[in-house]
């Protein structure tokens, strides 16, 4: 029975020093919009390179990766952008690895580079081994865990603290001056 393991990925809000000087002058509930907004937007950012680093670090497609990993949005209540994934271990089969069976047992790609599983052999489409020097039983082989790879390392935090540092801070401000705007255009001016 394959485990299934739980990984956690959390944005909070930075130090808003930077673009704290363009919201001085912006209603309290205004920058709890634009705060939200901008928020989201990075974590957005943050949930595209992460699902990319796993799918070249893990060797499984992105949709894959993706379909593992779910977002709790910010909102006025809660400031956060939360990234999650629960996964269990991924079978090595031909449709996730590409595995296939060679003279000396199955070659697949988990974990993105070529592997091979020597004494193990096909049974239609997923790699399998014996369990002992008996006929039966046998196991199947697995791969990597989403949940555990996103939480091991530091690729993922690396990508996600890029996305930080390139969008939140630019993104709050076109937020103020999209919100500022928009109170021009009320008030006509």
């Amino acid at each position: 029975m394959a485990r299934r393991s739980f990984g956690l990925f959390r944005v909070d809000a930075p130090d808003l020093a930077k673009a704290g000087e363009a919201l001085r002058n912006v209603g309290q509930e205004t920058k709890t919009k634009i705060i939200v907004r901008a928020l989201n937007r990075t974590g957005d950012s943050a949930f595209t390179q992460i699902k990319r680093v796993l799918a070249s670090q893990t060797g499984l497609k992105v949709g894959r990766v993706a379909s593992v990993m779910t977002k709790d949005r910010a909102h006025a209540g809660s400031l956060k952008f939360i990234i999650t994934a629960k996964d269990k271990w991924t079978r090595i089969t031909a449709g996730n690895f590409g595995a296939r069976e060679t003279k000396v047992g199955v070659s697949h790609r988990a974990w993105n580079r070529l592997t091979r599983a020597e004494g193990s052999f096909m049974i239609g489409s997923v790699a399998v081994t014996r369990k002992s020097s008996a006929r039966l039983p046998l196991k199947s082989l697995y791969g990597p865990n989403v949940a555990r790879e996103m939480v091991r390392g530091n690729r993922s935090l690396l990508a996600a603290q890029k996305s930080l540092g390139d969008v939140f801070v630019p993104r709050v401000l076109h937020e103020v001056d999209r919100e500022l705007k928009k109170q021009k255009a009320r008030y006509g001016l």
